[in-house]
């Protein structure tokens, strides 16, 4: 998602099981988190609410992306000494690893220790959790994040707007929910674009042409 519009509380994560996620937050003792679903839905940025939300507001957060740093070395050499290390606030340092569904098999088997630890918060994220080892899954609260209904990106658009003084008619609005399909890190683009495009910079506006487009994209066709 386009970093300043961002959530940086639950609140603002529109369409997702945040109050259960939360909840999770104050119990005891914090586990790791599996959330999969389709790009877009908010996963990556829940983790990042996590970290916030663990440390007062200044997330200790180790965000790996499993694409990239994919094999067994990561695991090794980056994941476990961050779980041997301490944080200034005291709570448990979170550990991102999103793209989980690329990380090799032998890596995957490598983090069942440190995940069970409990020296670290684990947020493992995935467009499909078929791929990530069943063993991972069972040390997890998983979540199954969906494609965010027009209600709730609406709500979010005029939460970002409101926020940072942008302007959208209702019509341009429709049509960005419209255009996102229910991705609401599209949506916060579109929204980028189109209120640059109000400042005459000579951005694209929104057109029915470019609304179809997205939603071609989207779609896969």
């Amino acid at each position: 998602m386009h970093d300043p519009y961002r959530p940086t509380t639950f609140d603002h994560i529109v369409g997702q099981p945040t109050d259960q996620i939360a909840a999770l937050l104050d119990g005891p003792a914090t586990p790791n988190f599996l959330f999969h679903g389709p790009p877009g839905t908010g996963k990556t940025t829940t983790a990042h609410v996590i970290a916030r939300r663990l440390h007062d507001g200044d997330p200790e957060l180790l965000v790996l992306n499993a694409s990239d740093d994919r094999g067994i070395d990561t695991v090794r050499e980056t994941i476990i000494p961050a779980t041997r290390t301490g944080t200034l606030t005291g709570a448990p340092r979170v550990i991102l690893l999103d793209e989980m569904e690329a990380m090799t098999k032998d890596a995957q088997q490598a983090l069942r220790a440190p995940m069970e630890n409990g020296h670290a918060v684990f947020v493992l994220t995935g467009n499909d959790d078929s791929a990530i080892h069943s063993a991972l899954r069972s040390r997890c609260q998983v979540f199954e994040f969906d494609r965010v209904d027009d209600a709730a990106v609406r709500t979010r658009i005029e939460q970002v707007l409101d926020a940072h003084d942008g302007t959208l008619s209702d019509d341009e609005v429709a049509d960005v929910v419209r255009a996102a399909c229910g991705d609401v890190r599209q949506a916060m683009q579109l929204v980028d674009r189109r209120t640059a495009a109000g400042t005459d910079d000579g951005s694209d506006p929104l057109t029915d042409e470019r609304v179809t487009k997205v939603q071609q994209f989207l779609s896969g066709n």
